[in-house]
């Protein structure tokens, strides 16, 4: 079943505040961001107020993104100048963790069936085609994410009759501040002294699978991974069949996703090799 990633609820009212930036830099070292980040982990151990109500707390996120940021400097530099070095800029009271990740799996079109019939059939055609592979290996190339429930669906960004105040959903480009800062998903959330919201996570290592209109239309999907601060970093559009080769290597050898999209190393991403 076809889950969207932004119900209404997690979507932040109004629209993400403007004085919420994201870090220019997408380069950032995961040794700079663990510094940058400590005075910002500091602020919500001291502030957070435990709540019984998941809506509640993720409004209680959202104020503390938006206090941090639109404070002044001294107010940031005073919980920076005091704070320990962290193991991670992620490094938060375990209690404000929900302890469950986002496949990493997304079709960013419309696809229901009633009013979107072109997009739906299309979608069923790719899908089914992920099942066939040009290699020894039998296994749909999602199986090893079985951690995730139904990891060879993908989520798709939200109901199709859903007013969206957010940016362009359909843009891979806005793909990680729209599943991570909309909610705002400690899990992946995290602020530098400046008052910037980075994504530690990311930094090329966490590969993604898109869906948009363009590959839909071509029978292809979007390998990316993305930067500290949300913008793609790796990009390859494959054949599906290509595309469970990657997967096979990737999860199977644990070969990086950094080699396995340089066509100059694998042929996977080559793009003569997914020509229509």
């Amino acid at each position: 079943m076809l889950q969207p990633i932004l119900t209404p609820e997690k979507l932040w009212p109004g629209g993400i505040p403007s004085t919420v930036r994201i870090h220019q830099n997408g380069d950032i070292s995961y040794d700079e961001m663990r510094e940058e980040s400590k005075g910002w982990c500091q602020f919500v151990q001291e502030e957070w107020v435990p709540k019984t109500d998941l809506i509640e707390e993720m409004q209680q996120r959202r104020a503390l993104i938006e206090r941090w940021a639109s404070s002044d400097q001294a107010f940031r530099d005073s919980y920076q100048e005091r704070a320990p070095l962290r193991d991670s800029p992620l490094d938060y009271p375990p209690h404000l963790l929900s302890g469950q990740y986002l496949k990493r799996f997304f079709c960013l079109v419309p696809v229901d069936k009633e009013h979107h019939a072109d997009n739906y059939t299309r979608l069923v055609k790719l899908l089914i085609l992920l099942y066939i592979h040009d290699n020894t290996n039998v296994a749909h190339p999602m199986t090893a994410y079985g951690d995730w429930e139904s990891p060879h669906i993908p989520y798709i960004m939200a109901d199709s009759s859903a007013a969206l105040d957010i940016a362009d959903p359909s843009s891979p480009h806005n793909l990680i501040s729209n599943i991570y800062l909309q909610p705002a998903d400690f899990n992946a959330v995290s602020m530098t002294r400046s008052g910037t919201v980075i994504f530690p996570r990311e930094q090329s290592w966490a590969g993604y699978t898109v869906i948009n209109q363009d590959s839909l239309k071509r029978g292809r999907v979007e390998m990316m991974t993305f930067k500290a601060n949300g913008e793609i970093s790796l990009h390859a559009i494959v054949l599906p069949w290509r595309f469970a080769g990657i997967m096979a290597h990737h999860t199977g050898t644990g070969k990086p996703l950094s080699r396995l999209l340089d066509y100059n190393d694998y042929p996977f991403a080559n793009p003569g090799f997914n020509k229509p």
